[in-house]
């Protein structure tokens, strides 16, 4: 049996969090409800689909003396076991089954997010060790006559047990047997002597049922012995159980403990059984075994110590564990799941008692499909009768439907409501009022009605409301509530149209229970705006349709098309690709079209190296229009990467090596203003089957055939790095998972172990100083993938060494601006202002005269950057040009504007200003001296005279 750990990817999305506010009784909630995310898109805590989500789950854990209104506390509580696994102690099953809303075929839906829960309560330590017998496979026969069973004895070789009860009122009082297994019950009442029918049968879980149907006996004359004229005979597959004789006293008016001590019964027990053997298992209550339709064996998954809650010896020791199954579910589909090995145990503890059981909520989405918002969030609140009432849920970030009715659904799952305890509630508060609308599930979530016993005032009672067939399929489930239904919303009056918020109040007056688990849906609307991406070319040779595989080092190009297939014009779109941890962008390949007008803007398109591990591709388009024709490409986009060469990355042989490259879309409806973030591209639409035409909304991944490189280049590899300059106490997950396949897991060790931690969006790395090693499990991966890493905490200080100011001449073609940094591994990021994205390279502007300050500063990684220092650049203004020429004598020296030069007699000359074009210059003519007069010249007082020259 293998271990499989799943979660984690990146994005930077933020959608409003799910806060708990707790008024009157904030100390009984002992985990914070927060909003569920998947490992894949740890930030997404809305999922906006066209699509819906389902539950499902069962019961672990039964009454030895089943019947449909049997509470657990007080019983003789034994494992359920379905899966005829000799080697499981406890097991049932439940189907996963998708809607077929507007012709939607299950088979075609896609599976968004699976979360497992399971819940009991069980022993206070958090493993402990239970011997059981249990069937070997072999099969032996029975052949037992004249048996004697009293109350709380199991039938040997059998499902099944008797309990006695007592019936009547003071003195007149008789004994009542009840044979209980499979989930049917056969009830024998013993009338006294004055009876007409001294022997009736009352049975349930039956295709056709018996009520107090006359059983023909006779009866001894001391009115203690019941011989059944025809012995009854009950068939529990391979054996039959043959009552014959039921025993009693003569009293009527013992009480409870003295009527079972009294009464017995014979029975034959004949036919063939299995055999058993003594298994001893170590249970811990964070592991439990799952087993899909498509599986031949159960997988074992570990739920982080932080998920969810796991008391000792205080609240009644009900613990409830998660862990995310996307993959699992995505491998296996619809059909039966089988669920074992939960930590519980057998018995009467008294108080409160056993139970326990799991359930599992999958969000999924098909074309054909309502659009819907989906929330789930858990955390947990111990209820009981002393600290019950009325604690607020609030939860937002959804956006309901335009016009129209607002569907709403809910599920809720929780641990030990009685079936018999009534005062638990659970309400939702109606539009623009105080008042709660208190919620039953008396419908179903497909509208049918719901035959189970279930009222508004005992909401939480043993009732599972959800999926399809489920083995055993009981109508009291003893301390396990998982329930799906519709919410009354007449007239949008719980809900209304543009909703993006409400507030759930939940308690109880009688009972005891833990709730961890409500999901909603409501109907929504999103704009549609669709991105295809595909592969273009390898090393610039186009590529086939087909698998395409590639080499290390090799240069893939990727296109991106976007069309907007709504009803409106969709403004700040965004589209984020962030760099697979397997390839390395290629600066200098982007290219991007706008087919339409006006253009928009910002119509910003660039890499960003500081936005995850290996930076990201973003186009901040801008408003996309509603083109007449849905199947217009208004833009597309191209880029480049290079497949990796890094040995750390390549030379886990055991771990499939491939280039998945896929990105997400946001915007806002420009007419509905509604924000949609997190739409994933898709690679294509199904060709042929009955899945045609259905998007593919996977990304695009490209096989690395790596084996020759690493034979050739890869003797020996150290452990890839994690740079981190913060001063954070911790370091996010999402930080390092875009480093690795989607849906990695994040440990401390490998081999993992019991004593193993697991990092997760709730439990982030700690940001301890210096290098620190941990391992990345890949989802499905086997036995022998992963990959080591180092996260090292350091801080980057110094400032790289940069040139002086720099100066252009207006419109002058300028370079790139160029730094060192004072440690050759250190990355340089340039920045148009102190706040702006990091670009690895910067050319200045010309166009406009001035001085603008650029920065560039030094980076161990994307999300280590130390301090910035500014690069001064100032554009000189073109000079004017001269219209009158200068003229000075030969001999005369000139300053010219531009710098200073002395000029002698030559003709004429012209000087250009340094970056200026050529006819923006100064004109200057030097001219001759005149000829010096040998003889003075004299003239009068007042006199005038010309000169030669």
């Amino acid at each position: 049996m293998k271990n499989l750990y799943l979660k984690a990817i990146i994005h930077k999305f933020v959608i409003t969090v799910l806060v708990l506010n707790v008024f009157v009784v904030e100390a009984q909630v002992r985990k914070a409800f927060t909003q569920r995310t998947s490992t894949y898109s740890p930030t997404k805590k809305i999922y906006n689909v066209q699509g819906d989500f389902t539950m499902l789950g069962n019961t672990n854990l039964s009454p030895q003396n089943y019947s449909p209104t049997t509470n657990n506390n007080g019983q003789n509580m034994q494992y359920v076991d379905v899966d005829g696994d000799a080697t499981t102690m406890n097991s049932s099953s439940a189907t996963l089954a998708l809607s077929t809303e507007n012709g939607a075929s299950p088979e075609c839906s896609k599976i968004i997010y699976a979360g497992l829960y399971w819940t009991g309560a069980t022993s206070p330590n958090s493993t402990f060790s239970v011997t059981k017998q249990v069937k070997n496979g072999g099969m032996q026969t029975i052949n037992n006559n004249n048996l004697t069973f009293g109350h709380g004895n199991n039938l040997t070789n059998t499902n099944y047990s008797l309990s006695i009860t007592r019936n009547g009122s003071n003195g007149n009082r008789n004994p009542v047997y009840t044979f209980s297994g499979n989930g049917k019950t056969y009830a024998f009442s013993f009338y006294n002597s004055d009876a007409t029918n001294r022997i009736t049968l009352t049975t349930t879980g039956l295709t056709t049922n018996m009520s107090n149907s006359p059983i023909a006996a006779t009866i001894n004359s001391a009115q203690t012995e019941a011989t059944l004229t025809t012995p009854y005979v009950i068939n529990d597959g391979t054996i039959n159980i043959t009552i014959t004789k039921l025993i009693r006293s003569a009293d009527t008016s013992l009480n409870t403990g003295t009527t079972q001590s009294t009464s017995t019964a014979l029975v034959n027990i004949n036919g063939t059984a299995p055999t058993y053997v003594s298994l001893t298992k170590t249970f811990d209550k964070r592991k439990i075994s799952l087993k899909g339709p498509n599986a031949s064996s159960y997988t074992q998954f570990t739920a982080a110590t932080t998920d969810i809650y796991y008391p000792s010896n205080t609240d009644d020791n009900l613990f409830s564990a998660y862990v995310e199954v996307t993959d699992y579910v995505k491998t296996n589909g619809i059909g039966a799941y089988l669920a074992a090995d939960i930590a519980l145990l057998e018995g009467d503890p008294g108080g409160t008692g056993y139970s326990g059981g799991w359930g599992m909520i999958v969000v999924y989405e098909n074309s054909k499909m309502k659009y819907r918002d989906v929330t789930i969030f858990d955390g947990y609140a111990y209820v009981s009768s002393g600290n019950g009432s009325d604690i607020q849920l609030p939860v937002s970030g959804f956006n309901t439907v335009q016009t129209g009715n607002v569907g709403i659904k809910l599920g809720v799952m929780a641990s030990e409501g009685d079936v018999s305890y009534n005062g638990d509630f659970f309400k939702i508060q109606k539009l623009n009022s105080t008042d709660y609308l208190e919620l039953n599930n008396k419908d179903n979530a497909d509208g049918t009605p719901n035959t189970s016993p279930i009222t508004t005032s005992n909401f939480f009672n043993s009732t599972i409301i959800a999926g399809g067939p489920k083995n055993p399929d009981l109508v009291n489930n003893t301390g396990i509530d998982i329930n799906m239904f519709k919410v009354p919303n007449p007239g949008n009056t719980v809900i209304a149209n543009n909703q993006t918020s409400t507030n759930f109040q939940y308690g109880t007056g009688n009972d005891t229970y833990s709730i961890f688990t409500i999901a909603m849906s409501v109907d929504a609307y999103i704009p549609v705006v669709d991105a295809l991406i595909s592969p273009i070319s390898v090393n610039g040779t186009p590529v086939n349709s087909g698998t395409i595989s590639v080499l290390p080092g090799d240069i893939l190009n990727v296109k991106v098309d976007i069309t907007n297939r709504g009803t409106e014009a969709v403004n700040n779109t965004k589209i984020i690709i962030p760099i697979p941890y397997t390839a390395d962008f290629v600066n200098g390949s982007l290219t991007k079209n706008i087919n339409f007008s006006p253009m928009p803007s910002p119509n910003s398109y660039y890499f960003n190296p500081a936005l995850g591990p290996k930076g990201s591709i973003v186009f901040d388009l801008g408003t996309l229009p509603l083109p007449a024709n849905p199947n217009t490409v208004l833009a597309n986009f191209s880029f480049n990467v290079k497949t990796t060469t890094d040995c750390a990355i390549l030379k886990n042989s055991l771990c499939n090596q491939n280039t998945s490259i896929s990105g997400l879309i946001s915007g806002t409806g420009a007419i509905t203003g509604v924000n949609f973030s997190d739409k994933a591209l898709y690679i294509g639409y199904t060709s042929n089957g009955s899945c045609a035409d259905e998007p593919i909304l996977n990304p695009l991944v490209i096989n690395i055939n790596s084996a020759a490189y690493v034979t050739n280049n890869c003797p020996d590899t150290n452990a890839r790095e994690f740079v981190y300059c913060t001063s954070n106490p911790t370091i996010p997950v999402t930080d390092i998972s875009g480093g690795f396949p989607p849906g990695s897991l994040f440990y401390d060790q490998y081999p993992l172990t019991s004593s193993t931690t697991q990092y997760s969006i709730s439990n982030p790395f700690p940001a301890t100083s210096g290098s620190v090693n941990y391992f990345a499990i890949p989802p499905g991966a086997s036995d022998g993938c992963y990959f080591p890493f180092t996260i090292k905490v350091t801080n980057v200080t110094t400032m790289p060494a940069t040139a002086t100011a720099i100066s252009y001449c207006e419109g002058a073609t300028a370079s790139p601006l160029t730094a060192t940094a004072t440690n050759p591994a250190y990355t340089l990021f340039y920045f148009t202002s102190e706040n702006g994205t990091a670009q690895l390279s910067l050319t200045p502007s010309t166009a406009t005269p001035g001085q603008t300050t650029y920065y560039v500063a030094e980076a161990a990684s994307g999300s280590c950057i130390g301090p910035k220092k500014a690069i001064v650049v100032t554009v000189a203004p073109k000079p004017t040009k001269v219209s009158t020429p200068i003229t000075i004598c030969s001999g005369a020296s000139y300053t010219w504007p531009v710098n200073g030069t002395a000029y002698t007699v030559g003709g004429t000359y012209t000087k250009t200003n340094d970056g200026c074009t050529a006819d923006q210059e100064l004109v200057l003519t030097v001219t001759p001296k005149p000829a010096k007069v040998s003889t003075p010249i004299t003239i009068c007082s007042g006199a005038s005279y010309t000169w030669p020259v």
